[in-house]
């Protein structure tokens, strides 16, 4: 019987690990950016072109991994290691698996910046404090959402905006609108993770605007 019961929870352990890893991607607005997980490797980039002839992978950063902790089956964080060894400090990533969705939630700003001040205030950070701190961790606001590729797919099969009617695209620039106002409200802490997002920030901002109405979200020059 106790036999059976480590074999049931190593299974188990395989599962909640195994569901984060993969490819994952979402939207840049003029590409797609893309996260990699593997047993031993986090790999990023961007796709270019996606799903064409001319398709590329443009300032892919491969990281190592030095350890995988997953929490209540579908949180993981992971440590990591630049794979040139240029940088001694661990850098943390937090990932929030759903499965209704099958989606993946990213960029937990409160949750690096934290970790941040621990790395600061602590003069040789073990792994016994990183599993301490991960222990404590509540943070649940996260900016990025990735999604598989049949999604992306998806997504993408939407109609180009150039191609929406007239009142759809109206509707579209009063959404964002909304949106844009809603950010100049927010104080500059708040507004802190959208610059640290660079690149990514238009997309976190527009992308959902454009799902909401079932638009393509790959904007391109003639739009």
């Amino acid at each position: 019987m106790r036999k059976i019961i480590i074999i049931a929870l190593l299974c188990i352990s395989q599962y909640s690990n195994a569901q984060f890893d993969g490819n994952w991607y979402t939207f840049r607005i003029e590409d797609i950016s893309l996260n990699s997980i593997t047993k031993d490797k986090f790999i990023t980039g961007r796709i270019g072109n996606y799903n064409s002839s001319k398709e590329y992978i443009a300032r892919a950063d491969t990281l190592n991994i030095i350890k995988r902790i997953v929490k209540n089956d579908s949180i993981l964080y992971i440590i990591t290691t630049p794979e040139t060894g240029n940088s001694k400090e661990n850098q943390m990533h937090k990932f929030i698996y759903h499965k209704n969705s099958n989606t993946l939630s990213t960029f937990f700003f409160d949750t690096l910046k934290q970790f941040q001040e621990l790395q600061s205030s602590t003069e040789n950070l073990e792994i016994k404090d990183i599993e301490k701190f991960i222990r404590d961790d509540n943070s649940n606001s996260s900016y990025l959402t990735y999604y598989r590729k049949e999604t992306i797919d998806t997504y993408i099969s939407y109609a180009k905006l150039i191609e929406q009617p007239t009142d759809k695209i109206i509707q579209l620039y009063e959404n964002l609108s909304l949106v844009y106002t809603a950010l100049h409200l927010k104080t500059q802490e708040e507004m802190l993770p959208y610059f640290l997002l660079k690149g990514m920030s238009k997309s976190v901002i527009q992308v959902p605007a454009y799902l909401e109405l079932k638009i393509n979200p790959l904007v391109s020059a003639e739009n």
